[in-house]
């Protein structure tokens, strides 16, 4: 072989020497690097789930101190009362509502008895119900104690000496609707 042959020859395994190499540590790099970038961005994910988890269980327990001190708070407790029962009223006006928008000829009286029949049969929170009294204020129809329809309330007290009837009866007549707290023994 020539000398010119031999260069070539010598040129040739450097050239692809060099290649070989140059490919071998551009592989280590890149796959170095790759694993440096994904090594961070699974570090930076778990930073962001960590505070993502923090910030949300710093809210969960928001929520429920909120709900224990306003369990606890006698105004927030007779505020979310008067909310429910306040539904409870809306619901029952709704249904008497709908019982005079009829056009089905039945006379006041029977308009009167199905709309005392829909309250009678009405519960809320298990076992407590409504009633009817007029502005006298005499019973017009109570729920579980039929015996006391009709009868005068202006006398009923509470065992402070609050006559209850008279009191809801006065701020339906100055308000024309509102909320009078009661003790029943």
């Amino acid at each position: 072989m020539k000398i010119k042959g031999k260069l070539i020859l010598l040129v040739v395994v450097c050239v692809v020497g060099l290649g070989l190499i140059s490919t071998f540590l551009s592989s280590y790099y890149i796959t170095k690097l790759g694993n440096q970038q994904a090594a961070h961005t699974e570090k930076t994910l778990m930073e962001d789930r960590q505070l993502m988890l923090s910030s949300m269980v710093g809210n969960v327990y928001k929520v429920v101190e909120t709900s224990y001190l306003n369990s606890r708070n006698p105004e927030k407790i007779a505020e979310k009362y008067r909310q429910r029962l306040n539904n409870v009223v809306d619901i029952a006006c709704c249904a008497i509502e709908e019982i005079y928008s009829r056009q089905d000829g039945l006379s006041e009286t029977d308009k009167q008895k199905q709309a005392m029949d829909i309250i009678r049969k009405m519960r809320y929170d298990g076992q407590e119900y409504l009633w009817i009294n007029d502005m006298q204020p005499r019973m017009v129809m109570h729920a579980i104690k039929p015996e006391m329809d009709g009868s005068d309330l202006s006398e009923l007290a509470d065992p402070d000496g609050k006559r209850l009837f008279v009191e809801m009866r006065d701020v339906c007549k100055k308000d024309g609707a509102g909320f009078c707290p009661i003790y029943v023994a």
